[in-house]
């Protein structure tokens, strides 16, 4: 099953349990939103909030939605730097705030550009002095600027938020720390909880920083998760979570981030096995940095790794590597100064940030080897060369097969996590067609064949793999690589293979070895990139690496993209075209380098691809015949699908592109990215380029297409001019709002220019920008791709419950309804919950009713009020009812009912107070109509509460005695208003119906503020009940109606939206029908507003007149209570309702017919009876009928009521001065209303089974976690 938590900051705000981090982040962010999270944690040292951007704009998901938290980092604690570190980020996650912004360390760097300063002399970090209270400070001023929702800490300890907390003026609402079963951080959790922070778990898995077993690899957890059918990582995610903190693990691959929805709830015995795992391990100690930041270490011994990291730091030459953080004292962390410069630079600037040790071995390949073997990643440590060709010659290939293989087989546990290969041979040591088996001497053949029979390969197949590879054959092994690799993506072969007759026997086992992989994975998309490096004098000799043996591999459907280099006319067969017969739709990304051939062939060959998305075209030096126009036009047909566009040129090419520049692009209507040359783009010569002469070429906005967003140039030492010229022509246009000016020759982004939206900073250009910097960029770009911490989280369904759930859903095994438990847990609920709202109502009847009261004890005079105007008087009040009855019931299901109810019931009474000062008709319907909105949330709002503590068969009892007090107030107020009125008429010069106001508001705001702490909230959240009664609350109401979806009405964290909620609960057909039953009854009640009026019309005085209407209510009273026991009592509603409706309906009629002041008097007594005798019931069948979920039911009892009372305006104008003293209008329509209310009820369950409620995608998820909760609840 699958459990959704959320934790709520001090802010109020609701964050997601549970994050993944993603590898490649653009594609996880987008693919994680897509599958349902809803929270993003990122910062800016993660250099990747472009690409989180990216992905939160093409997944379509709102960005109310979402939930970002990102955080500042260490070189911009200076107060005046951290309002514009912020709106960096927001820049580049492209939203105009983040949910939450946290300060990511207590220690604060020398501030500058660099993210990590370096002393150039020593090479330590260079600290500042700057004391996080005040960065603090700085972040609190953010919240008013509305950037930020909500500021919090990281990685602060107990010290640092006592600290913290002394000058602080906004509590911190987070604290992210490392946290898993080997650093529980029980007191530092203890204390934040203490205070209202929130812990935050980054880490959750442990990690590979100290080259020690991570948390995740611990038998016990192994154990753990094997008996609960779920993964060691899985396992970690749930108890964080239930020991409750929000946690954030890394996802590697798409599945891992879905599978995050996958989660059991752990037995109690399980959490404490996973607890007794603490060792007080941190994984994440940045101690090279020369600051105790947890206060473990000791200035000292901080102090000393200081040193050492600066001079490893100076051995890279000033990069300001923050490669390894490891301390000089574990065991196998040695340097590595005896290797090349430029295996040095490679190896620290292209591998991620702690995924590996030094090792000071020679260079060769024992000494990739190590390195890879201390590495916890594969997936950029394959090969010391990660990208094609920084420079030329900058260092040699080496055997990365060999090491590659070797690595595997040293470490099987890496090959899932392998999505990239490049095989290299040494061609000074190593024959082509073979390689040296005498290195593999300690292989183990036989688990490699075991290797090979996991993947169902044939007996045949496995037995030529195994003996391939004990010659030494390139075939055998490189089939074998794809066969333990099942997540590669990416293949890369680079080699000169010229003159290699066993070249395509390869490709054909590479074909045979792919395609098993293509059966078990069909979606694994597989880019090839062959690098045919032919020399020059082997131009002649025949290569094997040519169309013909590629053919077969681009056929697979799997095949997403193919990359070739050096692209000679041996790749092409003079006669024959091997291509034709083969569909290449599935291809969407090809890549042409170096192409040196006939251009009608390389033209007839891209015309073999009708759907690419993404072409990169490098035309070679030697190609002196490429004609952009030509390639241009061979594209026409990939209009309608090509995106992205290269074009090249080598700087050495004899083409004089004058006379050949590219022509209009406009027609690409799809084209978002292009990279050109700066001369064939305008048609520019390579070797004369003069910036003034650029208004007599083409002009480039007619050039371009209109929805261009990026545009990369080059254009050798041209390139400032050209640049310029581009920003003069576009700053004045519009036609192109979104795109981005990029350099193409060092991929440097220019910042955006403050005064030209869409258009870049030409004084940002690169001036001196050197090749180090250049390896820099690209080391972060890495670690981008790696992405350490960057958290997605889901808002509905993430892994684990809290402690009490887990005690939950024990309790929910074990309930055992009616027993003296349950029974005594009632009679507390019926003590604080029934008497307060009980006297509450009371006064909220008296105090809507009282008008009538008003009206004949001088008000009508005073304020000339005729039928008319008192008819208006009436109804106004109900417009305002039914305007904010729906919207109180969605404050009221968010909000706790201790402190809504008696909010509003402040609110009326204060009116009704007020209401005595009306001078006039006009302010009098002004005070009405307000008092309806206020006191619109109240009744609905108690029946919602009373559905959530209560059970069927025994709401309807329970909501008749509080519904009793509306005819005790009738009796009461009518009582009361005689006293007031003729007591206090005239006392200090007010009127008697002055003072009636008067008194009854502000009785009313005193029992409010009495009520504040007398009401419950809901189950799961009452203070005032024990945790075992919260319990037993909620699982009775559960057990009661299993599918209701959540418990408790609006506890807990699996909900539905407003919207979602009004959706279901108008596209409900039992909404209406109750809701007609209830506007036929509420619309004859209005007959309470005239008893004053009509048993004066039976001749007795004013005073007199406001006593008789005592009885009435009495009456009603004792028949509502009755009717509603016999109902619990027999659990029916449907025969009780239509016997009290067909009771009044006769009443009526003979009221209608006899003129007898007698006969009438007591026709009166049971036509109320009738009515009020429904009322409740009537309700109490809507909300136990339309149960599910308790939002909705919140939505449709307001609705119900609101429609229902809107009749009371109509209602009022039945009853005019002009047909007394009969009133047989009156009379004659209320009996319809009666006799048409009681068919209703009797034909009711037939509505209900001829429409059957369609349940929305929402409430199918709740209903099914329902189920799911009985259904689990039944297997612990």
């Amino acid at each position: 099953m699958s459990l959704g938590r959320t934790f709520t900051l001090n802010t109020g705000a609701k964050i997601p349990a549970v994050g993944a981090a993603p590898r490649e982040v653009e594609q996880a962010v987008e693919t994680a939103l897509r599958s349902g999270y809803r929270h993003i944690d990122c910062a800016a040292i993660y250099r990747n909030e472009a690409e989180v951007g990216e992905g939160i704009k093409k997944s379509s998901v709102k960005r109310e939605e979402i939930f970002i938290t990102s955080k500042l980092w260490n070189a911009s604690h200076e107060p005046d730097d951290v309002e514009s570190a912020l709106n960096k980020t927001l820049a580049d996650l492209g939203t105009d705030y983040v949910d939450l912004y946290l300060m990511h360390w207590p220690c604060a760097f020398a501030a500058g550009p660099k993210f990590f300063p370096l002393d150039p002399e020593t090479g330590v970090f260079r600290l500042s002095d700057t004391h996080f209270t005040k960065t603090y400070a700085a972040m609190e001023a953010l919240l008013d600027t509305k950037k930020v929702r909500a500021i919090g800490v990281s990685n602060f300890n107990i010290p640092h938020l006592e600290t913290l907390l002394k000058v602080c003026k906004v509590v911190p609402a987070v604290n992210q720390i490392e946290k898993h079963p080997y650093l529980q951080q029980t007191e530092l959790a203890a204390f934040c909880k203490s205070k209202g922070i929130l812990i935050e778990a980054y880490s959750p898995l442990g990690n590979n920083q100290t080259g020690e077993p991570r948390t995740v690899d611990d038998a016990k957890v192994h154990e753990v998760g094997k008996g609960l059918g779920l993964d060691p990582g899985q396992v970690l995610v749930s108890w964080g979570v239930q020991t409750g903190h929000v946690v954030l693990p890394k996802s590697v691959t798409d599945s891992r981030i879905k599978s995050n929805f996958e989660d059991k709830v752990l037995p109690a015995s399980t959490m404490k096995e996973l607890d007794a795992l603490e060792r007080h391990k941190r994984f994440n100690f940045p101690a090279r940095w020369g600051y105790d930041i947890f206060g473990e270490a000791g200035d000292e011994e901080v102090t000393r790794i200081a040193r050492e990291a600066g001079e490893e730091n100076k051995t890279k030459q000033g990069h300001g590597s923050t490669a390894s953080q490891v301390t000089a004292n574990i065991p196998g962390r040695v340097t590595i100064n005896d290797l090349p410069h430029e295996i040095i630079v490679n190896i620290i600037r292209h591998v991620p940030e702690n995924k590996y040790f030094y090792s000071n071995v020679p260079y060769c390949q024992h000494s990739l080897l190590q390195l890879a073997l201390c590495s916890r990643s594969l997936y950029t440590l394959i090969e010391p060369i990660l990208y094609e060709y920084f420079y030329d010659n900058i260092l040699s290939p080496v055997c990365g097969v060999q090491v590659f293989l070797r690595v595997i087989l040293a470490r099987p546990d890496l090959a899932r996590q392998v999505k990239g290969i490049q095989t290299i041979t040494s061609e000074s040591e190593y024959d082509y067609g073979r390689f040296d088996a005498s290195r593999f001497k300690d292989v183990d053949w036989a688990r490699i064949k075991n290797k090979i029979e996991e993947v169902g390969g044939s007996t045949q197949e496995r037995d030529e793999w195994e003996k391939g590879i004990e010659k030494g054959c390139w075939e055998a092994m490189v089939a074998l690589i794809l066969t333990i690799t099942p997540n590669l993506r990416i293949l890369v072969f680079m080699e000169r293979w010229y003159d290699n007759p066993s070249y395509p026997n390869l490709m054909r086992t590479l074909s045979r070895a792919r395609q098993l992989q293509v059966e078990r994975q069909t979606d694994n998309p597989f880019a090839l990139w062959n690098l045919n490096k032919v020399v020059q004098g082997a131009r002649d000799a025949k290569c094997g690496l040519s169309i013909e043996n590629l053919a077969p591999l681009l056929a697979i459907p799997s095949v997403k993209t193919f990359w070739g280099e050096s692209v000679h006319g041996e790749f092409f067969p003079s006669t024959g075209w091997p291509l034709s017969d083969i569909d290449l739709t599935h291809i969407e990304e090809l890549s042409l380098l170096y192409v040196s051939m006939d251009h009608d062939i390389i033209l007839r060959f891209l015309r073999c691809f009708p759907r690419l998305r993404k072409l990169y075209y490098k035309n070679g030096y030697q190609h002196i015949e490429f004609e952009p126009p030509r390639l241009m036009a061979a594209l026409s047909h990939l209009q309608p699908y090509l995106q992205d566009l290269t074009i090249r040129n080598d700087a050495n090419t004899g083409c004089d592109y004058e006379d050949y520049p590219v022509g209009s692009l406009s027609s690409f209507g799809l084209l978002k990215r292009l990279q050109i040359d700066w001369q064939i783009l305008t048609g520019g010569d390579n070797g004369d380029y003069v910036a003034d002469d650029f208004p007599s070429r083409q002009n480039i906005i007619d050039i371009l297409p209109a929805g261009l967003e990026e545009l990369r140039v080059s254009g050798g030492g041209y390139i400032d001019s050209a640049l310029h010229d581009i920003f003069n022509l576009l700053e004045h246009k519009h036609l192109f709002p979104a795109l981005k000016i990029l350099d193409l020759e060092w991929g440097y982004k220019y910042y955006q220019h403050p005064d030209k939206p869409g258009l870049a900073d030409r004084h940002a250009h690169h001036t001196g920008f050197t090749k180090e910097q250049f390896l820099e960029e690209l080391a972060m770009e890495e670690l981008k791709d790696s992405a350490l911490h960057v958290e997605v989280t889901s808002a509905t369904t993430k892994v684990g419950p809290t402690e009490e759930e887990i005690q939950l859903q024990e309790a929910l095994r074990n309930y055992t309804p009616d027993t003296d438990a349950e029974k005594k847990l009632v009679r507390k609920i019926d003590l604080y919950l029934m008497p307060t709202l009980w006297i509450m109502y009371i006064l909220n009847y008296v105090d809507r009713t009282n008008i009538g009261n008003a009206k004949i004890a001088g008000m009508e005079d005073d304020l000339t009020l005729d039928a008319q105007k008192y008819a208006w008087v009436l109804s106004i009040f109900f417009f305002g009812y039914l305007i904010m009855e729906v919207p109180s019931n969605m404050i009221l299901s968010r909000s706790r009912p201790s402190i809504f109810l008696p909010s509003i019931m402040i609110l009326w009474g204060a009116l009704s107070a007020v209401m005595a000062c009306a001078p006039s008709y006009g302010s009098l319907l002004a005070f009405r109509f307000i008092l309806g909105c206020v006191e619109s949330g109240f009744f609905p709002g108690v029946l919602f509460v009373m559905s959530c503590w209560y059970k069927a068969a025994e709401i309807g009892k329970r909501f008749a005695i509080f519904y009793s007090a509306s005819t005790v107030s009738g009796a009461f107020g009518g009582l009361l208003a005689g006293g007031i009125t003729d007591g206090l008429h005239n006392a200090h010069g007010i009127a008697g119906w002055r003072w009636l106001f008067i008194i009854e508001g502000v009785t009313t705001v005193g029992v409010a503020i009495i009520a504040k702490f007398i009401l419950l909230d809901f189950p799961q959240s009452s203070p005032v009940l024990t945790l075992e009664e919260r319990q037993l609350a909620t699982v009775r109401i559960i057990a009661d109606s299993p599918t209701s979806g959540s418990a408790s009405g609006s506890t807990g964290d699996y909900r539905l939206s407003h919207l979602e909620a009004f959706k279901a609960a108008v596209t409900d057909p039992r909404t209406y029908f109750f809701m007609l039953l209830f506007v036929l009854d509420v619309g004859a009640g209005t007959i309470s507003y005239f008893f004053p009026t009509i048993t004066k019309s039976m001749g007795y005085d004013t005073v007199t007149a406001q006593y008789m209407t005592v009885p009435v209510y009495a009456v009603a009273a004792v028949s509502l209570n009755i009717c509603a026991y016999s109902a619990d009592r027999n659990e029916e509603r449907r025969w009780h309702i239509t016997s009290a409706l067909s009771l009044g309906f006769i009443c009526a009629m003979v009221c209608a017919i006899v003129e007898t002041p007698v006969v009438r008097y007591v026709m009166l007594c049971f036509v109320a009876s009738g009515i009020w005798s429904a009322l409740p019931l009537i309700l109490a069948w809507a909300s136990k009928t339309i149960d599910l979920p308790a939002e909705k039911r919140a939505i449709a009892i307001a609705m119900i009521n609101a429609v229902g009372n809107l009749s009371s305006v109509y209602g009022s104008q039945i009853w005019p001065t002009s047909s007394a003293p009969n009133y047989t209008l009156g009379w004659g329509i209320t009996a319809g209303f009666l006799g048409a209310g009681a068919c209703v009820a009797a034909l009711m369950p037939v509505f209900i089974n001829l429409v059957p409620n369609k349940l929305t995608k929402a409430e199918l998820a709740l209903k099914e976690r329902g189920e799911r909760i009985v259904a689990e609840a039944a297997t612990l």
